[in-house]
């Protein structure tokens, strides 16, 4: 596909080495000439140095024949007006990100039905609402309308499982064990691979039997009762929210003594506390011997760390930390923190997914791009169909993680088929993306 992205900033680079690591045809548009040099020692795509906003220098880059145009930059009003330009030349769809959630309903974006708006404070909140659901997991996936889950566990120090390899484990006949991230190197496991003390496992099944999953890992997930938020804004407001439908206790911190005053009168139920979320006074004030999870979502990364490594010497159950830079997420996770969040990540994975959207149900980025679990909705067309799976030849670390078809959720074994309307989910490298994608479209 011919995509062009606007901006190279943080979320506009990233993109970018996703993207042309699946061999699309890109180009990029920056207005900031230092970020033009280090994109250029960095990324083999075309770079345009020029503002994006301008038609001059929109116009000989972009017509019919392209497929995406992605306002990127930090800048609402340059976004907007660019995503307007890139329509009216001809793009086939456009995706703009914004950081005002007001600009969600923009009326000169949200009448065009080729252009999506997306913001990167909502993508968190959402992911951070499957996680708390999920209390074992770091990280939480639905797929088939939720018939399937996929979540990303920490094995146990004390589980049974430790020091043997997967066919020599009893996995319940509901999930399955797909992937291992270990020391930051991510694999699709087969049954010779042996589980480790620290091992993060992908599993995939369903989600009305988590417990059985989780007991084999050694994981004892408690009832969220109390949830401590550090840090007002759009995120933590809708968190809150949510939470409290779900008859959560719900207690939230806030320095900003303006920010606190807003808070306490626009979240019912919650009990805000003006003071710094790094003082041990304040956070007991706000009970944090007590509290299930702590989240750190102040827009300040040492904070987040420094408050989250306060929870952590309290014996909070679960504590999470919202980083700005994903660059520190491998660092933070090291060091004890249970969970990492990116808004910069969240809104590169939403882009991604719209990307995929024509050829995929569902599509996650795994490991900061170093895997994919991809959803495809079967049509008659595919060769596959009928074929036993033993038979099926996939790329290499690519695997088959579950299938559902109507109702039912099936963990693929050997001599299982796949059928015309079946939701099948598959896992791979990022190297093997359009190899799978051209196994299981027509």
């Amino acid at each position: 596909m011919k995509i062009v992205i606007l901006g190279i900033g943080e979320t506009g680079y990233y993109l970018a080495q996703l993207l042309s690591q699946e061999k699309h045809d890109l180009i990029l548009i920056e207005k900031d000439a230092k970020k033009v040099q280090y994109a250029t020692e960095h990324l083999d795509v075309q770079i345009i140095h020029g503002d994006g906003a301008n038609a001059l220098v929109l116009e000989p880059l972009l017509d019919e024949k392209t497929d995406f145009f992605i306002a990127a930059t930090d800048r609402d009003e340059v976004n907007i007006l660019a995503t307007l330009i890139a329509r009216n030349f001809g793009t086939q769809r456009a995706l703009v990100r914004v950081s005002d959630p007001t600009n969600l309903i923009h009326p000169l974006l949200t009448d065009d039905p080729k252009v999506s708006v997306l913001n990167a404070e909502m993508a968190v909140a959402k992911d951070l609402t499957r996680l708390v659901g999920n209390p074992s997991a770091d990280e939480v996936e639905f797929f088939a309308n939720g018939k399937a889950e996929m979540m990303r566990l920490h094995v146990a120090d004390d589980s049974g499982i430790i020091f043997k390899s997967l066919k020599d484990i009893q996995v319940p006949d509901s999930w399955l064990i797909i992937a291992a991230t270990r020391r930051g190197e991510f694999s699709i496991v087969s049954g010779d691979f042996i589980i480790q003390p620290g091992d993060q496992l992908l599993v995939i099944g369903n989600p009305e039997k988590s417990r059985e999953i989780e007991s084999l890992l050694g994981l004892h997930p408690v009832k969220v009762r109390r949830v401590i938020l550090i840090g007002y804004n759009s995120i933590s407001a809708q968190l809150a929210r949510v939470f409290r439908r779900r008859n959560i206790e719900v207690r939230l911190i806030e320095e900003d003594k303006h920010k606190a005053e807003v808070a306490s009168a626009e979240l019912h139920g919650v009990l805000v506390i003006n003071g710094d979320g790094t003082n041990d006074e304040i956070l007991s004030q706000a009970g944090i011997d007590q509290a299930d999870y702590v989240l750190a979502l102040t827009h300040d990364d040492e904070s987040n760390v420094l408050i989250s490594l306060l929870a952590k010497e309290k014996k909070v159950r679960r504590v999470i930390a919202m980083t700005l830079k994903p660059q520190y997420n491998p660092i933070i996770e090291k060091i004890g923190i249970d969970c990492v969040v990116n808004p910069r990540s969240a809104i590169v994975d939403e882009i991604v997914r719209s990307i995929h959207h024509q050829d995929l149900s569902g599509l996650t980025i795994l490991e900061g791009g170093k895997g994919r679990m991809m959803e495809f909705v079967i049509q008659k067309e595919v060769r596959l169909c009928g074929t036993p799976l033993t038979r099926i030849r996939l790329p290499k670390q690519t695997l088959i993680g579950a299938i559902v078809r109507g109702e039912k959720l099936i963990i693929p074994r050997g001599n299982d088929r796949i059928q015309p309307d079946d939701h099948v989910v598959v896992f791979t490298t990022q190297t093997a993306i359009a190899e799978v994608k051209k196994i299981f479209t027509p």
